[in-house]
């Protein structure tokens, strides 16, 4: 952990989760631009990951229409299409953590959020919670077809307010949200340790 110590008046102490398991590692989350504390957790040792970005939207209107084709999906079918698309280090990005532990945490966040997890012709689907994007998955073979934008924008439908975040570099997560009208929010730092 970063010593309080290490914290100046006006500096913002970081926001960490806790380890999930022993081979998953503990996260801490900081505004892109707080430096004082960037280089505080770099002394204690956390290891630099990458830039979240977070979209919003606010929509003053039934964001998106509703759909046959858009359905709550059953975690197991939901599994079987995560397991065919090459999350290729997206899911944790840091090379410290296994792919089975990043598919035991991507497995995990799929079955405990069953009420919310949205499927698309059996080759996309996203978990939503409370108008948040947490995760979207496409297959390979159908990716590039808009199936991504037409699953959010009818699993959305009546929030009034939505919000999706993705690493930086993830130029096609980016695309996605920036092509629903949602506007870049905020940028934080995240680092594991």
């Amino acid at each position: 952990m970063v010593r309080l110590s290490e914290w100046e008046e006006g500096m913002e102490p970081p926001m960490i989760t806790e380890r999930e398991s022993d081979d998953l590692p503990e996260c801490a989350v900081v505004p892109e631009h707080d430096f004082p504390t960037r280089d505080a957790l770099v002394r204690e040792g956390w290891r630099y990951i990458g830039t979240r970005i977070t979209y919003e939207k606010r929509c003053l209107w039934k964001f998106g229409r509703r759909s046959r084709l858009v359905r709550q999906a059953q975690p197991g079918e939901v599994l079987s299409l995560a397991e065919q698309i090459p999350w290729g280090g997206r899911y944790w990005r840091d090379p410290e953590v296994s792919d089975d532990a990043a598919w035991r945490q991507l497995r995990h966040s799929i079955i405990s959020t069953p009420d919310d997890v949205y499927m698309l012709k059996n080759a996309a689907f996203a978990i939503i919670v409370f108008g948040i994007v947490c995760l979207v998955g496409v297959h390979p073979a159908a990716s590039g077809l808009g199936l991504g934008r037409t699953l959010l924008k009818h699993a959305l439908y009546g929030e009034n307010r939505i919000k999706a975040g993705t690493y930086a570099d993830n130029k096609g997560a980016r695309r996605l949200y920036e092509s629903l009208g949602m506007r870049p929010n905020e940028t934080r730092a995240v680092y594991h340790k």
